[in-house]
């Protein structure tokens, strides 16, 4: 028979976190007091970078466009193109 200390939760023990800047929350579910998963929520108005970068580049010639590289770092049109994301 395994020991089983006094303060080990059996059942599941769900925490939350919220962030108000990003509006995401972050739900981790323990069990026997380790980690079982993690899942992630985000608010209807959250958008990935490269979304965001789609909708600045809207309309605007490649020159001036900024790309997003492997990295996720913002690049002008003539890095793109010697990295070859053009």
């Amino acid at each position: 028979m395994a020991y089983i200390p006094k303060d080990t939760v059996k059942e599941d023990r769900v925490q939350e976190c919220y962030c108000e800047a990003n509006d995401i929350t972050i739900r981790y579910t323990y069990k026997w007091n380790r980690m079982v998963k993690s899942e992630i929520f985000y608010g209807k108005g959250f958008k990935t970078p490269q979304q965001e970068l789609d909708e600045q580049n809207k309309g605007l010639p490649k020159t001036k466009r900024k790309y997003l590289t492997d990295e996720g770092k913002i690049v002008g049109y003539l890095t793109a193109k010697k990295k070859g994301l053009v």
